[in-house]
């Protein structure tokens, strides 16, 4: 998959596909769109281990600071995404990303949410950060249980993509491990990329929980299967994503 393409599509997630807000319609039906603020900042640390068919396995940690930039007159919308910190477990022993120096990749929405400029580089947490990230948002209101299907693109020409199912499961109260009442949504992705070791038919499920009153997501879990990639192979990976403190943690584990 091109690399510009699979950002601006993960940005795009963040933007307006991950974040599911909630704005009530009917008894008991429910409107899922994030609502946005300029000088709002989230933060969240990524955890993705992965093991492959080799026996290998590997841990990832990462931070992010999560911003929008500005809201435009016309409704268009600037958002950042900054790699904070980022170390690695490997065989048991944990170290520092080979190579690591914080970046910042934004990118502008127009009016309705598309993508329209992205800048900024940042390796290979593109590639995290789009794993790691629902694929779509309902276009429409959701009972609670009910289904929305869509299709995404995954290249330039849209000649490949991915079938994607989002599950509105249910309406969580705010508790220890949740900050605030949330929404509770299953996204189930099927379908090609494009490798470095050419296409891959891969499956993404993932669980999100997103804050009822301006969609904010508070934690996300998920798999990816299906992925090939030297010198692992075969792996299958499994993501936690959980939104931190205002201020930076003293340890990223």
């Amino acid at each position: 998959m091109d690399r510009s393409f699979r950002v601006v599509a993960c940005l795009a997630c963040v933007a307006m596909l991950l974040g599911i807000a909630a704005a009530g319609y009917g008894q008991d039906t429910y409107t899922v769109k994030r609502t946005f603020k300029a000088g709002e900042v989230d933060r969240y640390k990524t955890n993705i281990q992965i093991e492959s068919d080799a026996g290998m396995k590997v841990e990832i940690v990462f931070e992010t600071t999560e911003k929008t930039v500005e809201m435009k007159a016309d409704g268009a919308m600037v958002r950042s995404i900054t790699v904070d910190r980022a170390e690695m477990l490997l065989n048991g022993q944990t170290m520092a990303m080979p190579g690591f120096q914080p970046a910042t990749i934004t990118s502008t929405f127009d009016k309705d949410g598309k993508p329209v400029k992205e800048e900024g580089q940042a390796g290979q947490f593109r590639q995290f950060l789009s794993m790691t990230r629902p694929t779509s948002e309902a276009q429409k209101p959701l009972k609670v249980g009910e289904d929305w299907k869509t299709e995404v693109p995954t290249n330039k020409d849209g000649t490949k993509k991915l079938d994607v199912t989002v599950t509105l499961v249910g309406l969580e109260p705010k508790s220890d491990s949740l900050a605030a009442e949330s929404y509770k949504i299953k996204t189930v992705a099927d379908g090609v990329v494009e490798g470095q070791d050419g296409d891959q038919k891969i499956r993404v499920e993932s669980t999100s929980f997103v804050r009822r009153d301006n969609g904010a997501p508070l934690r996300i879990e998920g798999t990816v299967t299906g992925i090939k990639a030297a010198p692992l192979g075969a792996a299958e990976v499994s993501f936690k994503v959980v939104r931190q403190p205002d201020k930076p943690t003293a340890e990223l584990r």
